[in-house]
């Protein structure tokens, strides 16, 4: 086949060049003699703290390659010469920074350079891809040390504050593409759920070190993402010991209003093994305990218990030429959701005695080889293992109580003792689905239990309807190589392979479906295999990048011809394909000075669609039981990729006084997204899943940053952003009752026009003149979010005007952390006050459609002559609708029982984001 020969040609033509490591960075330069500006041979340079360094060969050149994300002290020694010190240098992931010494002679004094300018650290010199795509304007890094004083709870809090990055409903939206175009890795491990296309793996942030955000430009080594890639970075050991515990809560306030019942904890150990000299190791875990995780105007129940653990251990041979590193991760995250009503699109008016549970389990390994044959070449490879299971259903709470659960167990799900048979194929899977639920629906006396005694608003039903359990076992490998060839030339070949093992069984039952069989399951064995090559041509005023990636993807099933009317008749089955593509991707990047430069990009990029949409109906025993009972929204396994097209140009400038500008315009052209398309078929029609959406994002992004002296700095960050197109996500069409899709496009549901974000830092030093403010850090995180579109709709649910026409209004947020470090001289103590939404504005974030207002739903209610008399010898007699216990329910008194029960059902505080809340926290770190 084409691809195999392309792969090959590609790895013999650069058999000898070297792999770059996906969290690792390289620094190079030149020694020279200060005064006569000659190369001096035979210098050291190395990173303090570090067993990594090069001596410089000829013309004074040297390299020093995989470096771990992070913050060193370059040292430059020659005999002869006083040593040369760069302080701070921040070394991201995949930069390639250069850094030139000067030495002079002892006759001089030592030169002790605080640190390069800015530009000496994203702009000049540096590895193709951060030369063209700045991680100041596209590789938004974040490293712990600069967040840790931050508002920020969580990894995802720091991403919602970067430019062009959006929050709905559905996730986290980076330049205006869906959430799942995101593609997150940890450790360069990835975490993306390919069947839903979800983010498992949620690191804690004090166990980060550094997080590189690719919002744009994305080079050929990344493939099956549209949107962007999230690079984190664990913390790794150093060549010291250090232990550190932290807890947070709100439990010390006395009332509701305050009291969310939070608790987290973190802690690390780190440091080298002492009797195996070059092994360092890391661990780090978290827990969060809550009564309320779920984001609301108050609290509500929704109680949540999740824990995680990152273990890494790295191995560095005595010539720092080779590490092996081991890592580990694993988490649980578990939480009951709250009050399953009030969303205008259900068919059913239902009103559960339980909330639903969801519990997932998620844990990965890796092993990471690196090694430099020479000083031009480095050499990695990657084997990872990732698992993935995730339930939805009832909770057993019997069960639980008999076997005396505590926090650290995990919930229990109704139908848990299922789920080693559906593993294990002992038993016929839809023998196991069709029998796992005894659900019956709800006779006319369930309204009894209704606490406003009414009947035709609420059905009351004990237990969970629906019941899931996806499951995927993934082994990845992926493997790189990168050459430098002469001063002016640099090459980088890589290749990827993921063998997917998914799982999925989905069972559900009156009232939440009509349908008396309605249930999913697939068990498929896809893979991908990617291979790239990427370019780097430096020429003295103009640097060009050039690249190529190459992706197969066989999704490895057969099922019934999708073009036959009725599949449920139909022996004929299709095979799926083998689907390939091509993404060259390229940008030149024109430094006018050290002080400022102009880039421009363009590439192509391809993603897979989530597992769900091609396998969701795949199964023929599925399909064809399925159709026969009605059901018509159908999988498609003759899927193919989405595809976007890309250009972005930015110029950067950094001018007297410290102060940075970054500008940045981009244009995104969306093509094949998913869409469900109408087929006319007998006995009904149906709908199917097919590549017919299409989308445009257009964007601005200004950023200034301005460091004052060492006390206060601040930044602010403005987006312009226009997201149109026919396909806000695969499903909407269907469920919001307009069954034919809009022919002409709209504004999408991430379309927040005007985003605005900044801090403001004030850190006071340890010699400060007033004792009680030494070492004390003030942080304030402000922005602003536009009002996101939704569509004005009539009593009926009939569209009133064009699709998303309208505006919620917008919202400013404030944050504000305060933290001050007591160091005793053995340890040091931090005690920490965070508070979120300081001015307690409400933000809203979703309204209903008839008033577009978020507490106000439009239902007017009937009018008493809809009803008639009750007497309590009726069946249908209710006390609690007879308020004045006359033994007589008047049409008077159903009518105002109904209000208030419609009243309650649309009564929905998630529709804002969270009111004032307010953490204290201490910690000690030795």
């Amino acid at each position: 086949m084409y691809w195999r020969t392309l792969v090959i040609t590609l790895a013999l033509f650069h058999s000898c060049h070297i792999l770059l490591n996906a969290d690792t960075g390289v620094i190079t330069g030149r020694v020279t003699d200060q005064e006569n500006g000659a190369p001096i041979i035979g210098a050291d340079v190395y990173l303090q703290g570090t067993d990594l360094g090069a001596v410089t060969g000829m013309n004074g050149k040297y390299s020093i390659l995989n470096i771990p994300a992070g913050t060193y002290m370059v040292n430059a020694v020659y005999v002869g010469y006083h040593e040369f010190v760069y302080l701070n240098i921040v070394v991201n992931v995949q930069d390639t920074l250069h850094l030139n010494f000067k030495l002079r002679p002892y006759k001089n004094k030592v030169l002790l350079d605080e640190k390069p300018s800015l530009f000496l650290n994203y702009m000049q010199t540096q590895n193709l891809t951060d030369f063209l795509f700045s991680r100041i304007l596209y590789h938004r890094n974040s490293d712990y040390e600069a967040v840790a004083h931050r508002p920020f709870a969580t990894i995802d809090e720091v991403f919602v504050l970067q430019p062009g990055i959006v929050r709905t409903d559905s996730g986290m939206h980076m330049h205006g593409g869906k959430h799942s175009e995101m593609v997150y890795y940890l450790d360069g491990i990835e975490t993306r759920v390919p069947n839903l296309g979800i983010q498992p793996a949620h690191l804690a942030l004090s166990g980060t070190d550094r997080i590189s955000i690719i919002k744009g430009g994305l080079n050929a080594e990344y493939g099956n993402a549209l949107s962007g890639i999230v690079n984190i970075s664990p913390k790794q050991g150093g060549a010291k010991h250090h232990m550190s515990l932290h807890y947070l809560t709100d439990e010390i306030f006395s009332n509701d209003r305050m009291n969310y019942g939070y608790n987290k904890y973190d802690f690390s150990f780190s440091g080298p093994i002492p009797v195996m000299r070059g092994i360092r190791y890391f661990i780090g875990g978290e827990l969060l305990l809550t009564d309320a995780y779920e984001t609301a105007l108050y609290k509500i129940p929704s109680p949540r218990n999740d824990y995680q653990l990152y273990a890494r251990m790295n191995y560095i041979s005595p010539n720092a030429r080779s590490r092996i590193a081991i890592s580990g991760f694993r988490s649980r995250e578990q939480q009951m959701f709250w009050k399953p009503v009030g969303n205008d699109t259900m068919s059913e008016l239902i009103y559960l005695f339980e909330q639903p549970m969801q519990r997932s389990k998620t844990w990965m390994t890796s092993v990471k080889f690196e090694h430099m044959p020479n000083p031009r070449t480095f050499i990695s490879l990657l084997v990872g293992l990732t698992h993935f299971d995730r339930v939805y259903g009832s909770r057993d709470y019997i069960w639980e109580d008999e076997q005396d659960q505590t926090w650290f167990d995990d919930y229990r799900l109704k139908n848990e003792n299922l789920i080693d048979y559906l593993l294990s194929d002992t038993i016929p899977v839809l023998d196991i689905l069709l029998d796992s639920i005894n659900f019956s629906e709800p006779d006319y006396r369930s309204f009894r239990k209704d606490q406003y005694g009414i009947k035709g608003l609420f059905t009351y039903v004990e237990e969970i309807a629906i019941w899931s359990l996806w499951q995927n076992n993934d082994i990845q490998i992926r493997g790189d190589i990168l050459r430098s060839l002469g001063k002016h030339y640099e090459a980088k070949i890589g290749f990827e392979y993921v063998k997917y093992d998914i799982r999925y069984y989905h069972r559900k039952a009156p009232p939440y479906s009509n349908i008396l069989n309605d249930f999913r399951y697939y068990h498929k064995n896809p893979y991908k295999l990617a291979a790239y090559l990427q370019d780097k041509i430096d020429l003295e005023g103009i640097i060009a990048n050039l690249g190529v990636r190459f992706d197969l993807f066989d999704a490895n099933i057969a099922t019934l011809d999708p073009q036959l009317y009725l599949w449920y008749d139909s022996t004929i089955t299709i095979t799926s394909e083998t689907i390939t593509t091509i993404s060259p991707r390229t940008g030149v990047s024109l430094p006018v000075s050290d002080k400022m430069r102009f880039r421009f990009a363009y590439g192509h990029y391809y993603q897979v669609p989530a597992f769900d949409y091609i396998y969701n109906t795949s199964d023929i025993n599925v399909l064809k039981l399925l159709l026969s009972n009605g059901v018509n929204v159908l999988g498609n396994i003759s899927l193919k990729p989405e595809k976007l097209i890309a250009y972005e140009a930015g110029i950067e400038k950094i001018y007297q006084g410290n102060i940075f500008l970054n500008l940045n315009v981009y244009y995104k052209d969306y093509d094949n997204l998913l869409q469900l398309r109408k087929i006319q078929a007998l006995p009904e029609p149906r709908f199917q899943y097919f590549n017919d959406g299409h989308s445009t994002v257009k964007g601005t992004e200004l950023m200034i940053k301005k460091s004052l002296n060492d006390i206060i700095n601040f930044g602010i960050s403005y987006t312009l952003q226009y997201v149109e197109g026919a396909s806000a996500w695969a499903h909407k069409d269907y469920y919001v009752s307009d069954i034919e899709p809009p022919v002409i496009n709209y504004w999408l549901d991430q379309d927040e026009r005007h985003n605005i974000s900044g801090h403001v830092d004030l850190k006071m030093p340890n010699d400060f003149s007033l004792s009680p403010l030494q070492n004390l850090t003030n942080s304030i995180v402000f922005s602003y979010h536009s009002g996101q579109p939704y569509t004005l709709k009539d009593l009926a649910g009939s569209r009133l005007e064009h699709v998303n026409s309208s505006r919620m209004p917008g919202y400013w947020n404030v944050d504000w952390k305060i933290s001050r470090h007591i160091n005793t001289g053995l340890a040091k103590f931090v005690l920490t006050c965070l508070i979120n939404n300081l001015l307690d504005t409400k933000q809203i974030t979703r309204v209903y459609p008839i008033t577009g207002a978020p507490d106000d739903h439009g239902y007017p209610g009937p009018s008493p002559d809809q009803f008639d008399y009750v007497p309590v010898t009726s069946s249908y007699y209710s006390p609690q609708a007879d308020h004045d216990h006359d033994g007589l329910i008047t049409p008077m008194e159903f009518q105002y029982a109904y209000r208030q029960a419609l009243d309650d059902y649309y009564d929905n505080p998630t529709f804002y984001n969270n009111g004032f809340r307010m953490r204290l926290g201490i910690g000690i770190e030795f």
